[in-house]
C-alpha cells in the first residue's frame, strides 16, 4: 500500500508539472484567454532571455538557477492545487473516498474471518457471497444512473451515506462486539445494506466531485483522489492488524464506524454549498475572475511594452 501511495504520488507530480489538456475542436471563451495568456508570457519569457542573454551566467550556476525556477513553479501548481480544493468544497470528497476505501476494504478481508468464526464456512460458500457483492455493484451502478436523473449528486450521497452508517452500526453490534450467536440471514441483510451504500455512492460522490472542480484539469485531480484511496487501503491493512488481539472484532469495526462518523461531521455542515446552483454560480465567479486578471495582465503587458517602445524612439542628443 506504502508502495502504491508512493507511486501515485510520483505520477501527480508529474502530471501537475508536465501534462496539459488535450486540443478540442472548440474551446470555451476561459480556455481561449489562458491559452493566449500562455503565449503572451511565453513572448515575455523569450524577450528577456534576449535582453539578458549577454549577462547570462554559465556553468553550474546557471543549471542550479533553473533547477530553483522549475521547483519553484511545481510547488506553486501544487498549492494552487490544493487552493482549488478547499474553495471549491472537492476535499469532501476525498474524505467520502477515503471513508468508503477504509470500510470496503475491511469488509471484504473481514468476510472470510466472520464467515469461519460464525458459521464455518469454506471457500465455496464466501465465493458465493462475494459473486453477489459483485452483482449487487452492477444492480446499483444501474440504479443510480436512474435516479441521478431525479435527484442532485449531493442527496443520494447523503442517503447511501445512512444506509453505509446503518450497516456499519449493525456489525459493530452485532459482528464485532455481539455475545449472542449469529445467524447467517441476519449477517447476509446486514451485508446487503452495506453493499447498498457502499456501491451506491461511489458514482454519486465522482460525479460530484467532477463538477466542482470544473471541466479542467480533469486528470490531475482524479490522480489525486485515486491516491487518496491508495493510502486508505493502506491505513486500513492497518486496522486489519488489530483483529490478532482480544476483542480485535469490536475494536476493528468500532474504528470503522468512527471513520463514517467523521466522515458525516466533514460532509453535514458542507451539504448547503453542494446545492447545483451554487456550484454553478461558483464556477460563473471564477470565470468573471480569470477574465478580469487576464484583461489586467494584457494591460498591463500592454503599457511595459508602449514604454520601452518610446525609450527605444528616444535618439541621444
Amino acid at each position: 500500500g506504502l508502495l502504491i501511495v508512493a507511486a501515485n504520488l510520483v505520477s501527480l507530480t508529474v502530471l501537475l508539472r508536465y501534462w496539459t489538456e488535450p486540443l478540442q475542436a472548440r474551446r470555451d471563451s476561459l480556455e481561449q484567454l489562458a491559452d493566449e495568456r500562455r503565449l503572451l508570457e511565453a513572448e515575455d519569457d523569450a524577450e528577456e532571455d534576449l535582453e539578458h542573454l549577454s549577462r547570462r551566467p554559465s556553468g553550474v550556476t546557471y543549471r542550479i538557477r533553473r533547477v530553483r525556477r522549475r521547483a519553484f513553479r511545481t510547488a506553486q501548481a501544487i498549492l494552487s492545487f490544493f487552493s482549488l480544493l478547499f474553495r471549491s468544497g472537492a476535499w469532501v470528497s476525498f474524505v467520502i473516498s477515503f471513508q468508503n476505501n477504509v470500510n470496503q476494504t475491511l469488509v471484504h478481508w473481514l468476510l472470510p474471518v466472520v464467515t469461519a468464526d460464525s458459521f464455518h464456512f469454506t471457500a465455496k460458500e464466501n465465493g458465493f457471497i462475494l459473486t453477489g457483492l459483485g452483482m449487487a455493484a452492477l444492480c446499483m451502478s444501474c440504479t443510480v444512473i436512474k435516479l441521478s436523473q431525479s435527484f442532485a449528486d449531493r442527496t443520494l450521497v447523503l442517503f447511501f451515506q445512512c444506509c453505509v452508517g446503518f450497516a456499519l452500526f449493525l456489525f459493530v453490534q452485532l459482528v464485532g462486539c455481539g455475545s449472542s450467536p449469529l445467524s447467517v440471514p441476519t449477517y447476509l441483510v446486514i451485508l446487503g445494506i452495506w453493499s447498498i451504500g457502499n456501491f451506491g455512492q461511489v458514482p454519486c460522490n465522482l460525479g460530484l466531485f467532477a463538477k466542482l472542480v470544473g471541466g479542467k484539469r480533469q486528470g490531475k485531480f482524479h490522480s489525486a483522489l485515486f491516491m487518496s484511496m491508495a493510502f486508505a487501503r493502506t491505513v486500513a491493512g492497518g486496522f486489519i492488524g488489530a483483529t490478532t488481539g482480544p476483542n480485535g472484532g469490536c475494536h476493528v469495526w468500532t474504528l470503522a464506524f468512527a471513520c463514517w462518523a467523521f466522515q458525516m461531521v466533514c460532509l453535514l455542515p458542507m451539504y448547503p454549498n453542494l446545492q447545483p446552483e451554487r456550484i454553478a454560480r461558483w464556477h460563473l465567479r471564477k470565470r468573471e475572475e480569470a477574465n478580469a486578471r487576464h484583461s489586467a495582465f494584457v494591460e498591463a503587458r500592454h503599457e511595459r511594452r508602449s514604454a520601452a517602445l518610446n525609450r527605444a524612439t528616444i535618439t541621444p542628443v
